[in-house]
């Protein structure tokens, strides 16, 4: 298949048979416009791929067992299943495991990759694999990927993103769901997070549903400028931070909808104080609270119901909805907390927080507000120069 992608015009499309193509590697492969790559129907045609300093490639509708990624611009994974079930990818297995995308940056901040419209299931990575389903390694920091539209299910081994790179984009549409840290001790003993930062900065996570995970955000060890936005996240009630910011500096935690669930800016025993955080125009429910561990840091235009007051004053000084904050249960334009999708936690016409913001928007997410559209394409049509592999 690869002499074939090499070999193809700008702008065509090659259709795959349904059966297993093995490894693809492609290596060194320069297209003006996009080579698509696709299955004639389904996701029935499977592959590992190995992708590097390669342009313009765009892998659609397949089955993918695992995809070493290192440079390249203008590159495209959509509507494709990533999935554990076709066994450990020798060739790179020290990095990559079944089912897992290995992203190497390279450095060049204008990339313009794009992973979006996937869906990633039930992934476990091997003992001596990156950690992340989606594991975004540092090159020299910049990155050029953005991580849109996907859906991650667990339970599986991993986090489902962990990223150490400069400027990466996860958001809008992503879907986060059942990455629970008691199915991963009893499994591998590997940590679990929806989406761990390690040695990350610049990161903007915006627009995406966060539910039925033991961590949606772990960021440990720091980070520089992070940006949280119009986030939907969906918790259990529990004591400790499902959104953990530690020693982070400059961060933003800025309209999104919290339910049942804590937020730390926070630090690690032996690092230091968080500093200079927003937490701003946000909205808590049912038992959630904010935790500031840190300097300059300053909260304010929040609306919090009576139980994440309660819960918040319970925590002492170091817990606040800071100033401007509204009192009060907001209403939506969903159903219950049980059937809501992320467009329905949107408030209503007539609810708290109906565009009183700092910024004069909806407190919490506003669905028709800052937060791009990316949207996967579903209709496939072949064009003149079709070529049928």
């Amino acid at each position: 298949m690869a002499s074939a992608i090499s070999g193809a015009a700008d702008g065509s499309t090659i259709c795959l048979n349904g059966g297993n193509y093995g490894t693809v590697t492609l290596s060194n492969i320069s297209k003006v416009s996009d080579v698509t790559i696709q299955s004639t129907t389904g996701q029935t045609a499977i592959a590992n791929f190995s992708l590097s300093n390669t342009n313009h490639i765009k892998v659609q509708n397949m089955t993918i067992y695992s995809l070493y990624w290192s440079g390249g611009t203008n590159n495209t994974f959509s509507n494709n299943l990533f999935t554990g079930d076709g066994g450990a990818w020798n060739s790179h297995s020290s990095m990559v495991g079944t089912g897992q995308i290995y992203y190497y940056s390279g450095g060049n901040s204008s990339a313009n990759n794009l992973i979006n419209g996937n869906t990633f299931k039930t992934i476990s990575v091997c003992s001596n694999c990156a950690e992340g389903w989606i594991s975004l390694q540092p090159g020299n920091k910049a990155s050029g990927v953005t991580i849109s539209n996907n859906t991650f299910t667990g339970p599986g081994d991993g986090d489902f993103i962990q990223t150490g790179t400069s400027g990466v984009v996860i958001g809008p549409g992503n879907s986060f769901i059942g990455n629970v840290q008691s199915w991963c001790d009893s499994h591998s003993g590997r940590h679990c997070d929806s989406i761990q930062g390690y040695g990350q900065d610049h990161t903007t996570i915006t627009g995406n549903y966060f539910s039925n995970d033991t961590i949606f955000i772990g960021n440990y060890d720091g980070g520089t400028a992070d940006v949280i936005t119009h986030n939907v996240f969906v918790g259990n009630n529990q004591d400790a931070g499902q959104v953990l910011l530690g020693s982070s500096n400059s961060d933003v935690f800025e309209h999104n909808t919290v339910i049942g669930m804590a937020i730390g800016f926070d630090k690690k025993t032996e690092l230091s104080q968080s500093q200079n955080g927003i937490f701003r125009n946000n909205i808590l429910l049912q038992n959630s609270r904010v935790a500031f561990n840190c300097s300059g840091c300053v909260a304010s235009y929040n609306l919090a119901d009576s139980s994440s007051i309660n819960t918040c004053s319970a925590h002492g000084s170091e817990c606040t909805f800071g100033s401007n904050l509204i009192t009060g249960t907001p209403t939506f334009t969903g159903g219950s907390s049980t059937t809501k999708t992320w467009s329905g936690w949107q408030l209503t016409s007539t609810s708290l927080g109906y565009r009183n913001a700092s910024d004069g928007a909806d407190r919490g997410i506003t669905y028709n507000g800052t937060t791009a559209t990316v949207t996967a394409s579903t209709t496939l049509v072949p064009p003149a120069n079709l070529r049928v592999q």
